[in-house]
Protein backbone atom coordinates (compact mmCIF):
# COMPACT_ATOMS: atom_id res chain seq x y z
CA UNK A 1 0.00 0.00 0.00
CA UNK A 2 2.85 2.45 0.71
CA UNK A 3 4.58 1.47 -2.92
CA UNK A 4 1.08 3.00 -4.39
CA UNK A 5 0.34 5.88 -1.66
CA UNK A 6 4.38 6.78 -2.84
CA UNK A 7 3.83 6.33 -6.51
CA UNK A 8 0.77 8.02 -6.66
CA UNK A 9 2.41 11.27 -5.20
CA UNK A 10 5.00 11.20 -7.46
CA UNK A 11 2.78 11.09 -10.50
CA UNK A 12 0.47 13.47 -9.27
CA UNK A 13 3.69 15.39 -8.27
CA UNK A 14 4.97 15.13 -11.86
CA UNK A 15 1.69 16.11 -13.50
CA UNK A 16 1.03 19.24 -11.36
CA UNK A 17 4.85 20.08 -12.50
CA UNK A 18 3.61 19.53 -16.31
CA UNK A 19 0.52 21.54 -15.72
CA UNK A 20 2.43 24.47 -14.15
CA UNK A 21 5.02 24.60 -16.88
CA UNK A 22 2.19 24.57 -19.34
CA UNK A 23 0.50 27.12 -18.10
CA UNK A 24 3.61 29.49 -18.01
CA UNK A 25 4.26 28.73 -21.26
CA UNK A 26 0.66 28.79 -22.89
CA UNK A 27 -0.69 31.30 -20.51
CA UNK A 28 2.37 33.73 -20.92
CA UNK A 29 2.07 33.88 -24.51
CA UNK A 30 -1.74 34.82 -24.50
CA UNK A 31 -0.74 37.72 -21.79
CA UNK A 32 1.64 38.85 -24.00
CA UNK A 33 -0.72 38.86 -27.29
CA UNK A 34 -2.88 40.76 -25.32
CA UNK A 35 -0.74 43.10 -24.34
CA UNK A 36 0.02 43.69 -27.82
CA UNK A 37 -3.76 43.83 -28.81
CA UNK A 38 -4.55 46.39 -25.98
CA UNK A 39 -1.60 47.98 -27.27
CA UNK A 40 -2.79 48.26 -31.07
CA UNK A 41 -6.26 49.21 -29.44
CA UNK A 42 -5.04 51.98 -27.66
CA UNK A 43 -3.67 53.25 -31.46
CA UNK A 44 -7.14 53.37 -32.61
CA UNK A 45 -9.70 56.54 -32.73
CA UNK A 46 -12.75 55.34 -31.30
CA UNK A 47 -15.94 57.32 -32.66
CA UNK A 48 -17.42 57.79 -28.97
CA UNK A 49 -20.81 59.74 -30.58
CA UNK A 50 -22.73 60.41 -33.47
CA UNK A 51 -25.96 61.63 -34.13
CA UNK A 52 -28.71 60.82 -37.28
CA UNK A 53 -29.63 63.88 -39.74
CA UNK A 54 -31.32 63.84 -42.77
CA UNK A 55 -28.51 64.71 -45.47
CA UNK A 56 -30.70 67.68 -46.62
CA UNK A 57 -30.05 69.21 -43.40
CA UNK A 58 -26.41 69.00 -43.69
CA UNK A 59 -26.47 69.76 -47.46
CA UNK A 60 -27.46 73.10 -46.09
CA UNK A 61 -23.91 74.03 -45.32
CA UNK A 62 -22.39 76.89 -47.51
CA UNK A 63 -19.21 74.68 -48.07
CA UNK A 64 -20.92 71.25 -48.15
CA UNK A 65 -21.16 70.79 -52.46
CA UNK A 66 -16.95 71.54 -52.38
CA UNK A 67 -15.91 69.13 -49.65
CA UNK A 68 -18.61 66.23 -50.73
CA UNK A 69 -17.08 63.13 -51.40
CA UNK A 70 -19.06 62.22 -54.93
CA UNK A 71 -21.10 59.41 -54.52
CA UNK A 72 -22.87 61.63 -51.75
CA UNK A 73 -24.35 63.40 -54.93
CA UNK A 74 -26.43 60.04 -55.78
CA UNK A 75 -27.98 60.44 -52.18
CA UNK A 76 -31.51 61.65 -51.60
CA UNK A 77 -32.58 65.09 -48.85
CA UNK A 78 -34.23 62.28 -46.77
CA UNK A 79 -31.31 59.83 -46.45
CA UNK A 80 -30.06 59.03 -42.75
CA UNK A 81 -26.11 59.88 -42.67
CA UNK A 82 -24.36 60.32 -39.36
CA UNK A 83 -22.25 63.23 -38.20
CA UNK A 84 -19.55 61.98 -35.72
CA UNK A 85 -17.17 64.37 -33.01
CA UNK A 86 -14.50 64.62 -35.25
CA UNK A 87 -17.30 66.15 -37.72
CA UNK A 88 -16.81 64.15 -40.33
CA UNK A 89 -20.55 62.59 -41.96
CA UNK A 90 -20.74 59.07 -42.21
CA UNK A 91 -23.42 56.94 -44.35
CA UNK A 92 -23.33 54.19 -40.67
CA UNK A 93 -20.88 54.29 -37.97
CA UNK A 94 -21.42 50.89 -38.07
CA UNK A 95 -21.41 47.62 -40.41
CA UNK A 96 -20.17 48.30 -43.60
CA UNK A 97 -20.60 51.46 -44.61
CA UNK A 98 -18.57 52.43 -41.15
CA UNK A 99 -15.59 53.79 -42.96
CA UNK A 100 -17.74 55.92 -46.07
CA UNK A 101 -17.16 58.92 -45.24
CA UNK A 102 -19.35 61.55 -46.74
CA UNK A 103 -17.71 64.88 -45.85
CA UNK A 104 -14.35 65.58 -43.76
CA UNK A 105 -13.95 69.00 -44.36
CA UNK A 106 -12.57 70.29 -40.88
CA UNK A 107 -12.95 74.31 -41.01
CA UNK A 108 -14.25 76.54 -38.17
CA UNK A 109 -16.83 77.28 -40.63
CA UNK A 110 -18.30 74.00 -41.13
CA UNK A 111 -17.74 73.57 -37.24
CA UNK A 112 -20.24 76.64 -36.38
CA UNK A 113 -22.80 75.33 -38.71
CA UNK A 114 -22.96 72.14 -36.85
CA UNK A 115 -23.15 73.37 -33.46
CA UNK A 116 -25.19 76.84 -34.04
CA UNK A 117 -27.35 75.80 -37.00
CA UNK A 118 -27.71 71.93 -36.53
CA UNK A 119 -27.32 71.76 -32.87
CA UNK A 120 -24.73 68.96 -32.33
CA UNK A 121 -22.94 68.62 -29.36
CA UNK A 122 -21.97 66.32 -27.29
CA UNK A 123 -24.57 64.91 -24.94
CA UNK A 124 -23.39 65.90 -21.24
CA UNK A 125 -23.96 62.24 -20.21
CA UNK A 126 -20.93 61.60 -22.28
CA UNK A 127 -18.78 64.09 -21.62
CA UNK A 128 -16.84 62.37 -19.69
CA UNK A 129 -15.71 60.10 -21.78
CA UNK A 130 -13.98 62.76 -23.54
CA UNK A 131 -12.39 64.51 -20.66
CA UNK A 132 -10.90 61.39 -19.60
CA UNK A 133 -9.60 60.20 -23.21
CA UNK A 134 -8.13 63.99 -23.47
CA UNK A 135 -6.44 63.82 -19.61
CA UNK A 136 -4.83 60.67 -21.22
Amino acid sequence: MFNCAKALVEHETAVSLFLRLWMVRHLSSYAEGAQIAVAQLSEVRVRKYCKSYPLGELRGFPGWAAGAQPEERELADDTTVFLCDEFTVMLSPVGVDKDKRLFTEDTPEWHEFCESTLKFSIPDDLAFAYVESEQS
